[in-house]
């Protein structure tokens, strides 16, 4: 599940919090957004931290760290509160991790909730509360992910890209989705110099990667099984019919991405094509809307 992704990064930054990792201490440690309205698949983790103010003495000594030399006494101010902040961020969150950090002496001063990414405020984490487990467990999440049984894994994806396969999993569990895998070799043959045909500038396929040019053909493929001969190449390995009731996604899934797509009522159908790693299924996947689909705008 991605909710238990994001709960091993809430467990790390509880750790490093009672710990003492971080240059203040922490009076409070606050969840909001997609994770905290029980979302089953967060995009991002939304949290708030509630710290002492720092000392000037503290903010000085990140001042001496800022180069170049500021030119006032209150860029270095600033600059000193900047040093520290980056400090503070580079604690909580490691690179490339998509958390958002808001960070305050006060919740007034650290929690503006002026969209919907900072609505469904909870309380986590305090010295005289550390609970935050059982706080995380009432937060209400759909019945159908309450189970010790993991879901089945629908598609075969490298460690690094699980997230994107948790969620691909849940929206499918949910009937948000539906998915149909069909074997590369029951595809109808195509080459690419047929394959190349379909597209009115195939010279568009030249910014595709080396490892992704070569599906085009199957992408091409399966188009035809719709009755369709004529396509559109675009930058990010996507392909679309020229009437845009078919999207094809090939290398790197983006299924966040798949599922606004499919706000578009003209859509019809999209796929995924993964790359061709050795010991891995080599299949396309054909998702649609499921029985329980709901626009994602809504």
């Amino acid at each position: 599940m991605v909710r238990d992704w994001w709960t091993k990064k809430l467990e790390r930054i509880v750790q490093d919090i009672e710990a003492g990792k971080l240059p203040v201490p922490v009076r409070e440690l606050y969840l909001c957004g997609a994770y905290a309205r029980g979302e089953l698949d967060p995009p991002e983790l939304n949290i708030i931290v509630i710290h002492d103010e720092p000392p000037p003495a503290l903010i000085e000594q990140y001042r001496l760290q800022a180069n170049p030399a500021p030119r006032s006494f209150m860029a270095a101010l600033s600059n000193g509160m900047r040093q520290f902040e980056r400090h503070l961020f580079k604690i909580l969150r490691r690179p490339t991790e998509r958390i958002d950090i808001h960070h305050g002496a006060t919740l007034n001063h650290a929690y503006i909730p002026t969209n919907h990414r900072l609505e469904g405020l909870v309380f986590l984490w305090s010295p005289m509360d550390r609970d935050w487990q059982g706080k995380i467990a009432a937060i209400p999440v759909p019945d159908i992910l309450q189970t010790d049984k993991p879901l089945p894994t629908l598609i075969q994806l490298p460690d690094a890209l699980r997230e994107e396969g948790d969620y691909l999993t849940q929206q499918v569990a949910l009937q948000q989705l539906s998915i149909q895998r069909i074997p590369l070799i029951d595809l109808p043959p195509l080459a690419m110099e047929e394959a190349l045909l379909f597209l009115a500038t195939p010279e568009l396929l030249d910014h595709w990667g080396v490892h992704t040019k070569p599906l085009f053909p199957y992408a091409c493929s399966w188009l035809t099984t719709q009755e369709v001969r004529k396509a559109m190449a675009c930058d990010g390995c996507i392909i679309f019919d020229h009437d845009f009731r078919f999207r094809i996604q090939v290398g790197k899934p983006h299924f966040r991405k798949l599922v606004k797509h499919f706000d578009r009522p003209a859509l019809e159908k999209q796929c995924y094509i993964p790359f061709l790693k050795r010991g891995y299924p080599k299949d396309l996947f054909v998702i649609e809307r499921g029985a329980a689909w709901s626009p994602t705008a809504e």
